[in-house]
């Protein structure tokens, strides 16, 4: 009996196992659910706790507040938190160490959805048949405004992820990219903590 319950635990799990393997849009699935659990749990003592905790880190606990401070989902810790650096460091080292962090929270977003999330969304984007309006974002006419757009969103409170989107389809090389995903969230960065 044992053994046989055993041999069914086996066949479920190689079965899952495998199902997942062949699953199309298993990157993009595990990236939802990371954010859904993030976001259930950000009222929580744990997360409260944490950022107690971030905030006893000094310029460690900046940079970590601005690599939150790109994502839509982390953004309003973020910002409790650079609010709350603003009573122990001047307006300009938030603004430069917190960039820093943004700088390596936006590559995170970049590799995850340029690399794994993008590649499984493509199919879905010619099913939708989206791919015709990505083509005319990345032609001469409307690139400009493309990239425009994308550094607003960037150095507004606006997800981040939206605009290094937009960049991305306008093929900006990944070092100019992260120079201006460094100055522009500086400057917000400043602007925030200087405004309160």
């Amino acid at each position: 009996m044992a053994k046989r319950k055993k041999r069914s635990y086996k066949f479920k799990h190689s079965f899952l196992a495998r199902r997942w393997r062949r699953y199309q849009y298993k990157h993009t699935t595990t990236a939802i659910l990371i954010i859904m659990l993030f976001v259930l749990a950000l009222d929580t003592a744990l997360v409260r706790g944490a950022i107690e905790y971030i905030e006893t880190l000094g310029i460690f606990g900046i940079m970590l507040a601005g690599m939150m401070f790109v994502s839509f989902f982390t953004a309003a810790p973020a910002i409790v938190l650079l609010l709350a650096f603003n009573q122990m460091f001047d307006p300009l080292t938030i603004a430069f160490y917190a960039a820093i962090g943004s700088v390596i929270g936006d590559l995170i977003i970049l590799k995850l959805f340029e690399e794994k999330v993008g590649f499984e969304l493509k199919p879905l984007a010619k099913k939708w048949k989206l791919t015709p309006l990505i083509k005319k974002m990345q032609g001469k006419k409307y690139r400009g405004a493309t990239v425009l757009f994308g550094m607003f969103s960037i150095a507004s409170p606006l997800p981040d992820e939206m605009g290094l989107g937009l960049m991305g389809i306008a093929h900006l090389p990944t070092m100019s990219l992260l120079t201006i995903t460094f100055l522009l969230n500086a400057a917000g960065i400043l602007v925030l903590v200087l405004a309160f």
